[in-house]
């Protein structure tokens, strides 16, 4: 079964003056690999040290690299990420080699594979290009579509944020990005409500709400689905960045195997904050990820494609 992940794979520049591969769609994919499933990137590099760089780094991590592309004429992407009391404001420069995915290229990657969860987010179709192979992909018949919403300032518009939401089964948003959501969309009110509109209004089955320290939230057909309270980070926080696709990367692993939400939310949740304890979005040495195989029984197990929704 391809479990595929769509858009940005880039460098993200942090304040600390270190630069470390990122883009949340190659984040959660590492994430996956060290879970023991076998994800898919598609994404573009450009013809330069940091594209050798990711690719290398993909390699060495045990990642499929045949969806990530190559181009000669733009540069590899890179984001400088600017840690806030409110948590990172990124800022990503237009014209990156992520934005020209070409949509022939991305087909072929997938070709072949049973169609089974696709991953993809908002910022993925800031660019035409980019959001013409997106579209060929989503209509490739997936089992599950899951959207992470990541509104990334001032790459998104109501327009963009509709088209991402018709798309999609499941959503994965903050609360702030659920807030940006609702206005641009002319609904509001306190939270459960948007989402529970949202998933009415989209014909959704699941929306996933992240609350930073205060824990994370389901709408479910029926409403409220699960809550998860915040809990102690149990290290010192390092930065926030990547918690959001460390939460992604569980919640994709509790879909394919059948997790209920009460069982997904509160190990996503210890996930991402254990992403918040090391610098940027995902660990040098995957003994990170030992505990939560252990504790999940993880071991030697294989994923079902039966779980996927």
């Amino acid at each position: 079964m391809l479990v595929t992940l769509f858009g940005e794979a880039l460098i993200d520049e942090l304040e600390s003056g270190r630069d470390v591969p990122g883009g949340a769609p190659l984040n959660v994919a590492c994430h996956l690999r060290a879970f023991g499933l076998e994800p898919l990137v598609v994404s573009r590099l450009g013809d330069d040290v940091d594209g050798e760089r990711l690719r290398a780094e993909a390699v060495r991590r045990g990642l499929d690299v045949r969806g990530m592309q190559t181009d000669r004429d733009r540069p590899t992407g890179r984001v400088i990420v600017h840690q806030e009391p409110d948590g990172p404001r990124f800022e990503i420069p237009e014209e990156q080699a992520w934005d020209f995915i070409d949509s022939e290229a991305a087909v072929r990657a997938v070709a072949g594979g049973s169609p089974g969860l696709f991953y993809f987010g908002t910022l993925a179709g800031r660019h035409g290009v980019s959001r013409s192979a997106l579209v060929k992909l989503l209509g490739l018949g997936w089992k599950t579509c899951l959207l992470d919403l990541n509104l990334r300032p001032p790459w998104f518009d109501a327009r963009a944020v509709e088209r991402s939401l018709a798309s999609a089964d499941v959503v994965k948003a903050t609360e702030e990005e659920l807030r940006l959501a609702a206005g641009l969309l002319r609904f509001g009110g306190s939270a459960p409500g948007p989402a529970t509109t949202l998933m009415k209004r989209f014909s959704l089955d699941r929306v996933v709400i992240t609350r930073g320290p205060n824990g994370a939230f389901t709408v479910e057909e029926g409403g409220l689905g699960a809550e998860t309270a915040g809990m102690p980070l149990g290290g010192e926080l390092v930065d926030t960045v990547g918690a959001g696709d460390a939460f992604s990367a569980v919640l994709i692993l509790g879909l394919l195997r059948g997790w209920d939400s009460a069982t997904v939310l509160p190990r996503a949740d210890a996930f991402a904050r254990a992403v918040c304890c090391i610098p940027g979005a995902v660990p040098g040495d995957d003994a990170f990820y030992q505990p939560f195989l252990q504790a999940w029984d993880l071991d030697g197990q294989e994923t079902s494609e039966s779980s996927v929704l």
